[in-house]
């Protein structure tokens, strides 16, 4: 069962991950606060470990 959605903040551009069921998340690099619903949902996960590794994932790929 999914967990977690990894996704994008609008404002900054950086991964980051939030619960499912959760309706707003605020960014841990820039501060922004955003609806999830309107985010730009990369992927999902079904543990804490996995999320972590989507997220890693997607920042080495952006770094390139």
């Amino acid at each position: 069962m999914v967990k977690y959605l990894i996704v994008r903040c609008p404002k900054c551009g950086n991964v980051s991950a939030v619960m499912i069921g959760r309706k707003t998340k605020q960014c841990p690099y820039c501060g922004t606060r955003f609806e999830v619903y309107r985010a730009q949902i990369l992927a999902r996960a079904r543990d804490g470990k996995e999320a972590r590794e989507l997220i890693i994932k997607f920042k080495q790929s952006s770094s390139l």
